[in-house]
């Protein structure tokens, strides 16, 4: 695919020893994504919880103490609605009679369950801007193949900055080369994408195992440069949550 991967570091290796640190270091900086700050509200709360001991129901305190404020607004306060939710959500599997994250789920069942939850909840207050589809959509520009999500504009299908693959189920033993398959069908749909909409970046998401990986792939000086933003791994556990 001619793409150059910067979460390898085998490959980041090779490559500062062709071109150099200084290009290198150029590289890096000109790929990597602004950092977000989050919100006063948000900081507190995840320090709560960092702070909290590792049982779920002092996880439980920390969060309904810290969080669930009564002049919560959803768009102001997004990064905190997010850790709200979903640390209720992963407390609340943990301290169900069968936690599900410990069983066995195919592909679709494990995708209800984690990343659509996730990427729904994330979205949920840009739903005016972003619009996203699930379950074998197909995007015009990608030779009718179909992907498990789509991120859309709203209005207009004819933009697609992000495009979702789910690699298998949990505790399935889905092969690492089923990964890499998707991995491959993911890049080789973003470089066409970005070639035919004249675009330098677009994104990417996927799930295997126990891992939701936000992905990236860049175009700098006519190169392609893949990059992993962000891995969460899956909490099963308080110590992991």
């Amino acid at each position: 695919l001619n793409i150059v991967d910067l979460s390898s570091t085998a490959a980041k290796d090779i490559l500062r020893s062709e071109i150099g640190n200084d290009r290198y270091n150029l590289i890096v900086e000109e790929t990597k994504l602004e950092p977000v700050t989050l919100s006063t509200y948000a900081t507190e709360l995840s320090n709560a919880l960092n702070e909290a001991s590792l049982s779920s129901q002092i996880l439980r305190q920390a969060l309904y103490n810290n969080g669930f404020r009564s002049d919560f607004d959803l768009v102001a306060h997004n990064d905190a609605g997010f850790i709200e939710v979903t640390t209720r959500y992963f407390l609340d599997m943990m301290n169900s009679p069968q936690n599900p994250i410990n069983k066995t789920m195919l592909e679709r069942t494990s995708a209800a369950y984690l990343i659509i939850y996730l990427v729904n909840q994330l979205f949920l207050p840009n739903n005016d801007i972003i619009e996203l589809a699930w379950l074998e959509r197909e995007f015009y520009l990608t030779d009718r193949s179909k992907f498990d999500g789509i991120l859309f504009k709203v209005g207009n299908k004819s933009i697609a900055p992000v495009i979702i693959e789910f690699s298998g189920g949990i505790n399935d033993k889905t092969s690492s080369r089923k990964n890499s398959n998707d991995i491959e069908k993911l890049y080789r749909n973003m470089a066409k994408i970005m070639k035919d909409t004249d675009t330098d970046q677009m994104f990417c998401m996927r799930c295997y195992g126990l891992n939701i990986y936000f992905e990236k792939l860049h175009k700098y000086d006519d190169v392609m440069y893949r990059s992993i933003t962000a891995n969460i791994e899956i909490p099963n556990t308080p110590r992991k949550l």
